[in-house]
């Protein structure tokens, strides 16, 4: 698994700019010795952005 910290920038012309930090975890798989991204879980990030006034 790995843990990604991401800051996400939105704009809109009748808000100020608005960052919104989140974390995404990542299930990884090596396989041959290549590691696949085989899943994610994040956040309600959809409820993020009406906290936020984005949507």
């Amino acid at each position: 698994m790995a843990r990604v910290s991401w800051t996400a920038t939105y704009s809109r012309d009748d808000l100020p700019e608005t960052d919104i930090d989140f974390d995404v975890h990542y299930l990884v798989q090596v396989l041959n010795g290549t590691a696949k991204v085989f899943g994610w879980v994040s956040g309600d990030e959809q409820e993020l952005l009406k906290k936020h006034g984005i949507v």
